[in-house]
């Protein structure tokens, strides 16, 4: 992808999102030479994964939305020292101001009827 000299004259450094791993295939793969942070080892990209509990708590002063709610709904994961809130959730209720699930809205009903049918919380 960015092998060769063209690119490489241009690019010092790209940040690449994904939920899907990249494979790295031997040497000769176009992605080789990669450093990858994950949910589970994000490291110091910890805060730049979602909304930090401070720019929640700033985010719901500005569109006057209950920050207690949105930790409730919201309270996403713990991330190294950083209590991290999804983006899409987290702007969906500050525009919407509607608290809801938003994301069963971002992938396919059968994939997520699984996942809600598993009720963990009783």
């Amino acid at each position: 992808m960015f092998k060769g000299i063209i690119p490489t004259s241009f690019i010092a450094l790209a940040y690449i999102t994904g939920i899907l791993p990249i494979k790295k295939i031997q040497t000769e793969s176009a992605l080789n030479n990669f450093d990858e942070f994950t949910m589970l080892d994000a490291s110091n990209l910890a805060p730049y994964i979602g909304f930090t509990e401070e720019e929640v708590k700033r985010l719901c002063e500005k569109y006057q939305v209950d920050f207690e709610k949105v930790k409730c709904w919201y309270d996403g994961y713990l991330l190294d020292d950083y209590q991290v809130y999804n983006p899409k959730a987290v702007v969906s209720v500050m525009t919407k101001k509607r608290f809801k699930s938003y994301w069963s809205e971002t992938g396919t009903y059968e994939a997520i009827v699984p996942l809600i049918k598993m009720d963990f919380d009783g």
